[in-house]
């Protein structure tokens, strides 16, 4: 196009077709401004797919060959959380097996005597779930492995729920043989707390029976397959095994404390107390129950005292039927948060706002009525996810249940001596081999055992 010029008046040339001296400047904002829209799209379109994955459960890891197993997709109701979001199905889509192959274990094999008491079918996939945020519902994780010794049928007294590791072969074992041995596992008939040798002068016969029962998750690793067979080999001899479908680490601890609420909700809810014991410590079984009931007395007593002062018309607590809802361990008040990015227990002040914690108990051992296992469960439900399991389950479901926290010096976090005079007057230690733990149920049995009371640390 040709533009003429009059004598008169000039014609102007419209700005878009003058010559641009920056044109090269011009390019360059506009694809850095198509890249910048690129980036936000991908981030939102990965945001939105991670989200769909944690919701409906579907990133699934494949322990078996495909061969032998048959595709059963299942619907669950799924319930709505407290930000108000409403129910909607959720798919869960779970590999079962048929026939579960036993693996090539001599040893175990030629064992006499050894029955297969039945479990729960075998799940061959496994969706590696991993919490932020908010529990979806009851539905988030599911069970893979249950025991076979169950609370049903039976007066129990005492569950003990420890939290190992999945390859943690040889400390299963050697709780199994020290002071896990209390309690009835498998095959394996409970050890009485009197004929057993237990050195104390107060140690008295349960009231009920005591389960032993090792708490496990997932792996996340395609090599874990053989791990897997011999877990469920290990569960079929004991039948002291559950396992749920979360990936088994330290950021997911709350998951394993939260599926132990949730066994003893569904599977022993008329179980007077519970133990959560993680794998590296020492309980003292007698002295436990002793002092459990003795709590249970005390906090019986003020809570009928505080009916007959309010009210003539009262229904008074009865000693192990209503049992009150409290837990007992070492309790921490007016705990700090941690604000160091370099510190093990960092937290951002997006998942807690304060500057102090609640008062809560030490997750390496503590203990409750069954009662409080119940409500806290519930609260779990409706609680904002917290990744420290103690400060989440002791914590902030047990302000929220008005469960009574009550703590005891004889339950530490640390290590004492590996000594039976050690725990003559003591319930838990802290940070123990396998070497240690067997030292001490031996001396602990002892009833020659001399102590001195400097050694009663």
């Amino acid at each position: 196009m040709r533009f003429y010029q009059s004598r008169d008046r000039p014609i102007k040339r419209s700005h878009w077709l003058l010559p641009r001296k920056n044109l090269l400047i011009f390019r360059t904002y506009m694809w850095l401004f198509l890249c910048a829209s690129c980036c936000v799209f991908v981030f939102n379109i990965v945001t939105f797919s991670r989200r769909l994955d944690t919701k409906s459960s579907l990133r699934l890891l494949d322990f078996t060959n495909v061969s032998t197993t048959a595709l059963t997709v299942m619907w669950d109701s799924s319930i709505a959380s407290s930000s108000g979001e409403s129910s909607a199905l959720t798919m869960r889509a779970v590999l079962t097996r048929h026939t579960s192959p036993i693996p090539d274990d001599s040893r175990l094999k030629n064992t006499p005597g050894i029955p297969s008491p039945p479990t729960t079918p075998r799940v061959d996939r496994v969706p590696l779930t991993s919490m932020k945020g908010r529990f979806i519902g009851k539905d988030f994780f599911y069970d893979v492995i249950l025991p076979s010794i169950t609370c049903r049928g039976r007066d129990v007294e005492l569950v003990i729920c420890v939290s190992v590791k999945r390859d943690a072969w040889a400390r299963r074992e050697a709780i199994r043989l020290t002071w896990g041995s209390s309690g009835r596992s498998g095959i394996r008939p409970a050890v009485s707390l009197k004929s057993g040798g237990w050195n104390f002068a107060n140690s008295t016969e349960t009231k009920g029976d005591i389960i032993l029962i090792f708490f496990i998750g997932a792996s996340s690793l395609m090599s874990a397959k053989d791990e897997q067979e011999r877990v469920e080999w290990e569960a079929k001899i004991y039948g002291d095994i559950y396992q749920a479908n979360y990936i088994d680490t330290y950021e997911n601890l709350t998951l394993k404390s939260v599926s132990i609420l949730k066994f003893l909700s569904s599977h022993c809810p008329d179980a007077r107390y519970m133990a959560k014991v993680d794998d590296d410590m020492y309980l003292n079984v007698p002295l436990l129950l002793k002092e459990l009931r003795n709590q249970t007395q005390v906090l019986t007593e003020q809570i009928n005292q505080s009916k007959r002062n309010r009210t003539s018309s009262f229904n008074l607590l009865k000693e192990d039927r209503n049992l009150p809802a409290f837990a007992y361990g070492v309790k921490f008040d007016n705990a700090t948060v941690i604000r160091n990015k370099t510190s093990k227990w960092y937290t951002s002040r997006r998942l807690y706002r304060g500057r102090h914690y609640p008062s809560y108990l030490s997750g390496t051992a503590y203990a409750m009525s069954v009662s409080a296992a119940v409500r806290l469960y519930e609260a779990s439900m409706r609680l904002p996810f917290f990744w420290m399991e103690d400060i989440f389950i002791t914590g902030l479901c047990a302000r929220a249940a008005d469960v009574k926290l009550v703590g005891d010096d004889r339950f530490t976090i640390s290590k004492r001596k590996p000594t039976g005079c050690s725990f003559r007057a003591n319930i838990t230690g802290h940070e123990y081999s396998i070497q240690d733990v067997k030292k001490i149920h031996i001396q602990l049995q002892d009833r020659s055992l001399k102590c001195d009371e400097s050694s009663d640390v």
